[in-house]
């Protein structure tokens, strides 16, 4: 056991007193905005290696970005349905996110070296933010109006209690079908007009997210996977100056 205890505490003396500067390195506060990725790998090939006099291959270790801002969007919203709606889901999502991201703050304060990479854990909460954002968007699959009370149901008629002449009230309930029928003495509508246009608008919306993000993606691929590029193709994948 002394040699295991001893690997763990090199683990953790490494980490706790790791403070070496570096030219990748970044703070939490740059994470969410992917303001400084990792180039693990860059080299510029040559001998006809593209259809360019100057070639590139990289693997910038990055997110994707239109997940990423957009999860910034999602989380604000997100924070709100938690506040005003009191729903647990978002507060779970937001705990979540804190939790895995300001725990960094006071080593960053502290001048640990960090790198973007250290926010992995936190790209499922910032998935389930933007899936919550748009299921609040899309709405039920069904909207159903209040009960009203049916006399029919419950035989009045002419302000008397008599029971009507006809099937028992247990065979009307088997019987009740999708449009909503007599239960108990209501009467229930089936489901809102508005609901299937909010439904069509929530779905395209989350849809046409969807696509972009697999868009960004397999523009951003070449750049993950060390394809080789003509620079100016690389280059135009480079948005930012702090991304080199």
């Amino acid at each position: 056991m002394s040699p295991l205890w001893d690997y763990h505490e090199a683990i953790l003396n490494f980490h706790t007193g790791l403070d070496s500067k570096h030219p990748y390195q970044s703070w939490p506060w740059d994470w969410p905005i992917l303001r400084r990725p990792v180039a693990f790998f860059y080299n510029e090939p040559k001998g006809g290696a593209c259809a360019s006099s100057r070639c590139s291959r990289e693997i910038l270790g990055i997110g994707t970005p239109a997940l990423w801002w957009g999860a910034l969007v999602a989380l604000v919203v997100v924070l709100f349905i938690w506040l005003i709606l009191r729903d647990w889901r978002a507060g779970a999502i937001v705990v979540g996110f804190v939790a895995g991201w300001l725990t960094w703050f006071p080593s960053a304060f502290a001048d640990r070296t960090m790198f973007l990479f250290y926010a992995t854990p936190l790209i499922p909460f910032m998935v389930l933010a933007i899936v919550l954002a748009f299921g609040y968007l899309i709405g039920p699959a069904t909207v159903r109006r209040r009960a009203v009370p049916d006399p029919a149901a419950d035989g009045v008629h002419g302000g008397t209690d008599a029971q009507p002449a006809g099937p028992d009230r247990s065979d009307l309930d088997a019987g009740r079908d999708a449009e909503g029928a007599t239960a108990a003495g209501a009467r229930v509508d089936g489901a809102h007009p508005a609901a299937s246009s909010r439904r069509v608008v929530g779905a395209a919306a989350a849809g046409a997210f969807m696509l972009v993000v697999l868009a960004n993606f397999a523009y951003f691929h070449p750049i993950l996977s060390a394809q080789t590029l003509p620079y100016d193709d690389w280059h135009a994948r480079i948005w930012f100056s702090s991304w080199i």
